[in-house]
């Protein structure tokens, strides 16, 4: 077991700027959100649009998210 009972994780790179940002998360249907948070959190930080991102393919990102 993780901490506090949290058994997935995801990983965010930023490829340009070598920004990694690991997320523990207790249930994956989490991630959406946490992608919402870092998308909206980049465009803050960097004050720019993040114009692509790269996926494994596992499923958990949903095209009506990524629109």
């Amino acid at each position: 077991m993780w901490q506090s009972g949290k058994y997935y994780f995801i990983t965010f790179l930023d490829e340009y700027y070598h920004y990694l940002k690991v997320v523990l998360l207790k249930s994956k249907n989490k991630t959406e959100k946490n992608l919402k948070f870092l998308i909206e959190h980049g465009k803050v930080e960097a004050g720019q649009h993040i114009n692509f991102i790269k996926l494994d393919g596992s499923g958990e990102y949903t095209l009506d998210l990524l629109k």
